[in-house]
């Protein structure tokens, strides 16, 4: 259960498989070709679903229940979920690293939660505002979302700069071995704003800090920009996908700032 399956060999029987489970789930249909029976009391199944991870678009398995297992599950037994957005049953966790979001109203998987979340502004750091690398402080790297999973590749809307810095959950102390997390939070501080200051020298206005990993007592914080592609498509037409100034500025024939 704690430790994290083959995500490559998953993701690879789950898309040569994903025809077939979905019609086993909807057929009532088990693998070995008789009809499916509960997962929990064996009796015939009367309702099917595929499930889904995080990690691929492939559904992963399909989960089989009977009338009165169904009715003490409310539908979803445990270890799994339905997303709030996305409204696919999803599996919890792999690991002791939990793939949802509670909002307080409803469930979301990381991944619709990570889309969710980039889209407000107020989300990012400004690189171009004078100082605010420097106000990084342990406090806003404590807030940092959780939006990416242990084995999860990153998005193609977002770049990962550098390394993610590992912290203790006890001391905040960046991680350096097997045995030993630093005593103060100090380190991992230092280490972000410089994680933040290069991304500021390769030309990125805005960054996000993400906890992209959940360990059982450690966690990673990551430093992560728009990709390049993600920034050129956002930008309306008539405007620079470099620097995102109207062409009445600089024209579209050369003369970007960024250039």
């Amino acid at each position: 259960m704690w430790a994290l399956p083959d995500i490559h060999r998953l993701n690879k029987e789950a898309a040569e498989k994903a025809t077939s489970t979905i019609d086993r789930a909807v057929n009532l249909i088990g693998e070995d070709g008789e009809a499916a029976v509960c997962d929990f009391c064996k009796e015939e199944a009367t309702f099917g679903d595929a499930y889904f991870d995080i990690f691929s678009e492939d559904p992963k398995g399909t989960v089989f229940l009977y009338d009165r297992c169904r009715e003490n599950y409310s539908d979803v037994p445990e270890g799994y979920f339905y997303c709030g957005q996305c409204e696919r049953l999803m599996i919890e966790n792999y690991t002791w690293e939990l793939y949802t979001h509670s909002d307080g109203c409803d469930i979301y998987c990381l991944n619709c939660w990570r889309e969710s979340y980039l889209q407000e502004e107020s989300h990012w750091i400004d690189l171009a505002e004078p100082g605010r690398i420097e106000e990084v402080d342990f406090d806003e790297l404590a807030r940092s979302p959780h939006l990416l999973a242990v084995g999860q590749k990153c998005p193609d809307s977002l770049e990962h700069i550098g390394d993610s810095v590992c912290v203790d959950n006890s001391t905040g102390g960046r991680v350096l071995g097997s045995m030993y997390a630093e005593p103060s939070p100090d380190g991992a501080v230092r280490e972000i704003r410089s994680l933040l200051q290069q991304a500021r020298k390769e030309g990125h206005k805005k960054a996000i800090l993400i906890l992209d990993a959940g360990w059982q007592f450690a966690v990673d914080i990551g430093v992560y920009v728009p990709s390049e592609s993600f920034v050129e498509e956002d930008v309306p037409e008539g405007f620079c996908p470099k620097c995102g100034e109207s062409f009445m500025v600089h024209g579209d024939d050369g003369g970007c700032v960024e250039d």
